[in-house]
């Protein structure tokens, strides 16, 4: 479909992160790339608690292990 100079693209539609809602997306929008104030606090929240993170790459073995001792200088004794 062809737009002429009258006319505007339709909005695109994204995914909402936190409750997953279809909304027009607008990159200026106050909220994005949430679709409300709601759903932007809410995940604030979560971010807030430690809910939810970054994933570390590290698994909860390594986590519960001991840290190893920092390496032993070796001194030398001249007499």
């Amino acid at each position: 479909m062809r737009y002429s100079q009258g006319m505007s693209k339709p909005a695109p539609s994204q995914k909402c992160p936190s409750c997953e809602r279809i909304f027009a997306a607008d990159i200026r929008g106050q909220w994005m790339p949430f679709c409300s104030e709601r759903c932007k606090l809410a995940d604030l929240y979560l971010w807030m608690s430690e809910s939810i993170g970054i994933p570390t790459g590290s698994s909860e073995e390594e986590d519960d292990a001991e840290p190893e001792p920092p390496p032993v200088r070796k001194q030398w004794d001249f007499d």
